[in-house]
């Protein structure tokens, strides 16, 4: 029973550090979190705010990914699916204006539009 208890304990420490991975060739990633009701990777900045926050399930990009500056300020909105560019990727400047929106279907670009040259016309 003792050695049971002893076998129990160092198998779950493995399955802990398992779930939360440092990726090694990022210096700044926080973890691999393994569960898809939250991002499952988080990157961060030097300062600790989000960098990228998205999927990687069966090691491959999936479902939205985002990207913000040091400040926390949302940058870029992407979507993959199976590891390629798919549906709606949107780029945000600093203050948080919508500047393109580019469309990917299965890898490919539909369209991309320069949003910001709008902007004057939808600000004034």
């Amino acid at each position: 029973m003792k050695y049971l208890i002893i076998i129990l304990l160092i198998g779950g420490s493995f399955s802990l550090t398992a779930q939360n991975q440092v990726n090694p060739h990022r210096p700044y990633c926080d973890t691999y979190k393994m569960n898809n009701t939250n991002p499952n990777y988080v990157e961060t900045h030097t300062n600790g705010v989000i960098q990228q926050s998205g999927y990687i399930i069966d090691g491959v990009l999936e479902g939205e990914w985002k990207e913000f500056d040091s400040s926390g300020n949302v940058t870029a909105v992407a979507n993959y699916n199976n590891g390629k560019k798919h549906g709606d990727w949107k780029l945000y400047d600093g203050q948080g204006n919508l500047q393109y929106h580019i469309i990917y279907d299965n890898g490919k670009k539909i369209s991309a539009k320069d949003v910001s040259a709008f902007s004057n016309i939808v600000n004034n």
